[in-house]
């Protein structure tokens, strides 16, 4: 398990470091003293991790040791703006399988001139030129990630930031970075089989293993639409293959539950259909086991990633209109709702239908 970084909030700390893996740097640390600096830089050269973020790089690229180890990089300031960051390299680790693009609202120091022996990872384009927002060096025994992005909170607070600022710890600290093929199988191969089925196939590092149903028919559709996946009517099948990794509930919903627990017990990381479960008690102790066995848990919320979700999300995370008291979504047609299990409440939960009010 990797030790938790030093993030550097007064220069004083950066004297000893030799308990550190990584040390994480902002430009609002203020100036940094001759002896603090020739520390930090031992520290890189003998093996340490530096990820910079924000200000960092315009705040110290100048500084004659800091300046080495960030490689003698040079920039120009934006005033306030919408910035595009585009991915640059996708195969490396700290990029892999991230949007190929989001935005950002805030200045940001656009890096003209970077060492040629880093790794680009993110840029943007300001004026029809290309500009670099966040490469990876080696520098001595150590790790250097910079970013200039993250000056701003409300960037800083985007996933794709904390996962980029997440990745880059791990990467700086030396961690194993490998690609690391997971095994996924899926109990319940019905409507959503072949949809579930394909964005396995198409996702690096996840293999679609193994198909769970009670019905051979379902089972032969799966096996025609994948060949190579193997199949099974025994949930027990899963729960003791130790080459499992990762198992997706595509039941009933009120057979969500019981599978989930199962295969949490069973050590598997669990994607679960919407919906989670039927009550709160339920969702109380899937979250439990799930913090207990140490295994991520979700549900399956394809709706989160639709266009017009994430286009209302902005505009309400950017306060583009007043307050919200009231939102309305809805999915069908102008006939019943839906059939079956969707809105039977013994299986479901039943249909609900609300006004939302966001304060």
């Amino acid at each position: 398990m990797l030790k938790d970084p030093l993030v550097v909030t007064a220069p004083e700390l950066l004297i000893h470091l030799d308990a550190e893996k990584v040390v994480v740097l902002n430009g609002d640390v203020g100036p940094i003293n001759p002896e603090q600096e020739e520390a930090l830089y031992a520290f890189v050269e003998r093996g340490g991790g530096l990820v910079c973020l924000g200000d960092a790089a315009e705040a110290y690229h100048e500084y004659p040791l800091l300046g080495e180890l960030l490689g003698y990089i040079h920039g120009i300031c934006t005033p306030r703006s919408e910035i595009i960051a585009r991915l640059a390299t996708a195969d490396h680790y700290l990029t892999r399988r991230m949007d190929s693009s989001f935005a950002v609202l805030e200045g940001v120091y656009l890096l003209d001139d970077i060492p040629a022996d880093a790794v680009i990872l993110w840029q943007a384009s300001w004026r029809y030129a290309k500009y670099t927002l966040a490469y990876t060096r080696t520098f001595g025994q150590g790790h250097v990630f910079c970013t200039t992005l993250g000056s701003d909170l409300l960037t800083q607070k985007l996933p794709i930031f904390q996962q980029m600022l997440f990745r880059a710890i791990r990467y700086a600290a030396g961690a194993e970075t490998r690609e690391q093929t997971k095994r996924v199988a899926m109990i319940g191969y019905g409507a959503i089989g072949i949809e579930h089925g394909t964005a396995i196939s198409n996702v690096p590092g996840l293999e679609y293993a193994l198909v769970c149903d009670r019905d051979e028919d379902r089972l032969a559709i799966a096996r025609q639409a994948f060949p190579g996946v193997s199949t099974c009517t025994e949930l027990t099948k899963i729960a003791e293959d130790p080459d499992i990794d990762v198992v997706i509930v595509s039941t009933p919903p009120d057979t969500h539950a019981a599978i989930s627990m199962q295969m949490l017990r069973a050590g598997k990381h669990v994607v679960s259909e919407k919906p989670f479960c039927l009550t709160t008690a339920e969702a109380d102790e899937l979250i439990q086991l799930a913090h207990d066995h140490q295994r991520a848990l979700t549900v399956y919320q394809c709706r989160r990633w639709d266009p017009d979700y994430l286009a209302i999300q902005q505009v309400l995370k950017r306060q583009t209109v007043g307050d919200v008291f009231h939102i309305e979504t809805f999915i069908g047609g102008y006939a019943h709702p839906c059939d079956y299990w969707h809105s039977h409440e013994p299986i479901s939960g039943g249909v609900f239908m609300t006004g939302v009010r966001i304060i």
